[in-house]
């Protein structure tokens, strides 16, 4: 996942749960898991939610909303700059 990184490994060992715990509670495999923890595969919004729900957390939380809300909002400022820069070049 590019624009955030999931927080799964990191919230599951707060809870004390290993990757095969996690994955029978999702009724999925442990490799599953590992892969969604390492950002190989990225997992539905559905499975997001249930994921969020074993951790006792939210999926703003499992995503890093905040981080996610800065880094779009960094992207944009940056393309604003450089359209402004732009339409200041062409008028000279």
């Amino acid at each position: 996942m590019e624009v955030y990184m999931l927080k799964i490994k990191e919230y599951r060992k707060k809870v004390g749960m290993t990757q095969q715990e996690l994955a029978s509670k999702l009724e999925m495999s442990q490799n599953a898991v590992s892969l969604y923890e390492r950002g190989v595969n990225d997992p539905s919004i559905l499975t997001l939610v249930q994921i969020a729900e074993q951790l006792g957390i939210t999926v703003d939380e499992l995503i890093d909303y905040q981080k996610i809300k800065n880094k779009l909002s960094e992207d944009l400022d940056k393309r604003v700059e450089k359209r402004i820069e732009e339409s200041r070049n062409k008028k000279k």
